[in-house]
């Protein structure tokens, strides 16, 4: 697991032992993805904990994977092996366009777009023809009526075009899992800051949600993970997958 270094060594811990509950390896390296070298030193040390120099679906399992509070984690687990670029950041969420400033927008898509790019350039290399990659987007770059979320939107949309490109280029099947609002650890005011115009985004939420609740758990988005690293999904390729509650189709 790649993880912030906010997130403390208690939580960081919490999160290896609830994925060693599950009978898998967890290895928990420092590394910031949103730079070459920090892409690098993820796949690296984990290579080296897991003493092997394959990613490989096939063989034994490493995945970036939708873990609340963990940004790129890479996991061992029943002889697979895979990739998800779960890292992120709500950086400028809740600031008009014209309010956005160069330091913000540099960081959203250093984290949100760059971390995937640098992650996805430092796997493949030891990834063969037809392993999987997953990238977790969001379903902001579909919603045009969520005001303040246009930098998020923007650089997770540089993130979906990836997905539509690697996967011809690199024989990898590469999708995109698209979840809509989801109740993760992290603290509502972290993403979103309290006020007006969140009770507002929140109430279009709750009306654009098809199902009794628009916020989906976290257990929601693993799941369509799992989906698209199975075999039952092998023809699956350069796809969007919205585990929504229907929010987006």
């Amino acid at each position: 697991m790649d993880f912030r270094l906010s997130i403390s060594p208690v939580s960081r811990a919490l999160v290896a032992d609830k994925i060693q509950a599950f009978g898998t390896q967890a290895l928990v390296v420092r590394a910031d993805v949103s730079t070459p070298e920090g892409a690098a030193k993820l796949v690296k040390e984990t290579l080296a904990g897991f003493e092997t120099d394959t990613i490989d679906i096939l063989g034994t399992l490493v995945s970036n994977s939708s873990i609340p509070n963990v940004d790129n984690a890479v996991l061992n687990c029943t002889d697979n092996q895979y990739l998800v670029n779960n890292a992120g950041a709500g950086i400028g969420m809740g600031t008009m366009i014209s309010d956005l400033t160069p330091d913000q927008v540099q960081k959203a898509f250093a984290i949100n777009n760059f971390g995937t790019l640098y992650a996805i350039q430092a796997a493949t290399a030891h990834m063969p023809r037809g392993d999987r990659i997953v990238n977790i987007g969001t379903a902001a770059t579909r919603m045009t009526n969520v005001r303040g979320a246009a930098l998020y939107g923007a650089s997770k949309a540089a993130q979906e075009h990836l997905t539509t490109i690697l996967g011809p280029t690199k024989g990898i099947a590469v999708n995109t899992i698209v979840p809509g609002p989801t109740m993760t650890a992290a603290r509502e005011s972290d993403w979103f800051p309290a006020g007006k115009l969140r009770d507002e985004i929140l109430k279009k939420f709750a009306i654009q949600g098809k199902l009794d609740r628009f916020l989906a758990d976290v257990a929601n988005v693993a799941d369509a993970v799992l989906l698209v690293v199975s075999d039952h999904a092998r023809w699956i390729i350069g796809q969007f997958i919205s585990p929504s509650g229907g929010m987006v189709t």
